[in-house]
Order: structure tokens, then sequence, then C-alpha cells
């Protein structure tokens, strides 16, 4: 801080967030007068005038002040004021149908007092953007704020709601009418931001290369809260490029796996034969139909939940049955005894195979009621006897 920012007072201070703070304790009708004509930020020029109630001030500004804005706030401050005489009287929505005003107009469409359907006929009324935004930004009833909203057309307005808007309504509903992609990309990379109004901002993104970018990020900030930003950019796009960079280079692992879920058929087989983690893989191989691919990867793949997925696209029975067979792994056999309705091939898994869970299982789809007598009498494992006997009093 600079000694004239010491020595001065904070309504004069070189910081704006300062003066804003300042200003908005203010009450001197003449200092917030000379604010609002002079200091340079818009945004205080207007706090200023909405914190004035003298109506000799708030004249002088409808008709003097350099600012457009100014001068039309000044004038809905006025028409406030003018209703106050005497006892407020609340306007009809028949009455505010034949209003033509819009500085009375906004002044009704942003009282409490008046009813809603009076401020809602306001609104439809309204044509005057920079009022229309004005209300987007300060009304209390989130009912008129998304109204204005609604009926604002000019794009810079619509950003400064999107952006500045003290409620999430109102900046979804400015958002969901943008095209500024600058402005929408902003939005969705602001990790303060609502997750549901930066899921609108993503929806509304045309560039593939953004959304993959968005898909990718791992900002250590915007884990928890961006995750569903990431996933929404996923699901917008369709550029099998930038798909398959998100499923290499994406820092949430769950994120790589909904980017397989839109991969086509040759870029999923690429991905499944690639050097991603096994659970990559498996959503690869979880989607590919090429009944070859699949037999290479049920039978040759190093991880077994990989092998799992192979089998369970399957149809070739003698290639299920060598897996029923040989795989090492239990889960993977398992998989394939369920694609397998060859009776033969079901009966030889019951007697020989040698794990006791692929056994009981193909006991326990057996038809055969000899041979399931025969494991039930004679098998020395109680288990699979059990299992026979439990068959054989379902047939």
């Amino acid at each position: 801080m600079g000694l004239l920012d010491r020595l001065r007072p904070k309504y004069k201070h070189s910081d704006p967030e300062v003066r804003k703070a300042a200003v908005a304790q203010l009450t001197d009708p003449d200092v917030l007068t000379e604010l609002a004509r002079r200091d340079p930020e818009p945004d205080i020029r207007r706090l200023a005038v909405r914190r004035l109630d003298d109506p000799e001030c708030l004249r002088d500004l409808a008709e003097n002040a350099s600012d457009e804005m100014v001068r039309k706030l000044a004038q809905v401050a006025l028409a406030h004021l003018e209703g106050e005489r005497g006892g407020y009287q609340p306007h009809t929505e028949a009455e505010v149908r034949r209003l033509e005003d819009q500085c009375i107009l906004a002044a009704i469409a942003e009282n409490e007092r008046e009813p809603r359907p009076a401020r809602e006929a306001a609104i439809a009324r309204l044509e005057d953007q920079d009022l229309l935004a004005h209300i987007a930004l300060k009304a209390a009833d989130w009912v008129v704020r998304e109204a204005a909203v609604n009926k604002l057309t000019r794009a810079s307005l619509l950003a400064e709601v999107a952006r500045t808007a003290p409620d999430a309504t109102a900046r979804k509903a400015a958002v969901t009418r943008l095209d500024d992609q600058g402005v929408l990309i902003g939005i969705a990379r602001d990790a303060e931001e609502e997750p549901e109004v930066r899921r609108f901002a993503v929806e509304r993104i045309s560039s593939q290369a953004e959304l993959a970018a968005l898909a990718q990020d791992g900002s250590p900030n915007d884990v928890a809260s961006g995750r569903s930003v990431r996933q929404a950019a996923v699901e917008q796009l369709s550029d099998g490029e930038q798909l398959l960079r998100v499923v290499c280079d994406a820092a949430d692992p769950d994120v790589r796996l909904l980017a397989v879920q839109r991969l086509d058929a040759a870029v999923l087989l690429e991905v499944a034969r690639g050097k991603h983690s096994d659970d990559i893989r498996r959503a690869a191989v979880e989607r590919l139909e090429d009944q070859q691919a699949l037999d290479e990867f049920a039978r040759g793949d190093s991880a077994a939940t990989v092998r799992e997925a192979a089998v369970a696209r399957l149809a070739d029975e003698a290639v299920l049955a060598g897996i029923v067979e040989s795989d090492p792994k239990w889960t993977v056999r398992k998989a394939a005894l369920d694609r397998i309705a060859d009776p033969a091939v079901l009966a030889q898994a019951a007697q020989s195979n040698s794990e006791q869970y692929i056994r009981k299982a193909a006991v326990e789809r057996l038809e055969d009621r000899t041979l399931l007598g025969r494991i039930a009498d004679s098998e020395s494992d109680p288990y699979l006897r059990e299992a026979a006997q439990k068959r054989l009093s379902e047939l």
C-alpha cells in the first residue's frame, strides 16, 4: 500500500476492490454522486448509484451523467422513490402491461413488494438490454433474474452475467444462451464455479481439441468437483484422435475408461493391444466384436481381467472348452464355462476339471441324471456330491 493510499479515504484507494468495499458502506449523497460520476471503474459507478436515495442527486445523475448505465440506474432509482410517495401501491399485472417506460418497468421488476406476476409482466415488457442485465445480476427474486437472462441477446452482457451473477441459476441460464467460446472455456475451467454451471458450459463448447484438453485436466485443485466436468467433456467428444489422446493422457482413470466407451472399432483394437493399464485394455476388449481378435486376447493376454473380458464375448465353444481346461485363473475358466452349452463339454468339466469350483459350476448345469447319480453316489469330494444331489432334486 502506497503512502497516498494510507492517507486518503478508502473510497479513493488505488485498488478497485478496496474502493468497492468502501462504497458499499457509504451513505453521504455528495460523495456517492461524485463517485457515480467520476470513478474509473464502471462497477463502482453503478454501485454508487444504487446506494443513493437522494432525489436531487439521482435526478442530476439521470440527466447529466456521462455513463449511460449510470443515467438509467438513476432513473430506475427515481422511479422507486416516486412509487414510495404516499405509501407504496403495488401494480396489477394489467397495469404493468400498459407501461412502456423502460426504467419504470425495471423498477417494478426488481421491487420485491410487487407481486410476482407484475414483476414477470414487467420483464416481458422490458427490451433495454442494459436494464435486463442489471436485473439479472441484482434482483432478489431468482425467478425474475432468470426471466431477465432469458431476454438477453447482447453477447457481452450474457458473458458478464455468466461470469458474475451471484447465483448459479442465473449463471447457468446465461451459459445456455452464450456462444462466446472463450468465455465458455473459461467457465468450464473455473475450479471455483459450480460443477453444474461448468457442465452447461462444456455442452456449448464446439472445439474437439478444447474438449479433449478439459477431459485431460489433472489440476490438483480440481480433482473432486471437476470430475463431472471432465466426464461431460468426454461425452461431447466424437473425434477419434482426440478420444485416443484422452485415453492415453487423462489424469483421471474414470475419464480414460469413459473415453474408451466412445472409441470406434479400429481404435479399440489398437488400445487393447497397447501399453495401457489392464482396466483400459479390458474396457476396450469388452467392446470388441472381432472373434479372431477376441480369441487372441482370451488365450494369450497376460492379464486375467482382459482374458475374462474376451472370453465373455467369444462364441467358439471349442476355444472356450480349451480355456475351461487350461487357463491358470479360475475366474477366466468360469467365464468360459458360462458361455458353453455343449452337454459333453459340461460333463467333462464336471468330472475331470482340476478346479473344484469349475467342477461344481458344471455339475449345477448338468441335465444327465445318470451322470449326476454317479457323482452323487461315488464322488470322493463331499462338496461335489452335495451339488449333484441338489441338481438331481431340481430335475
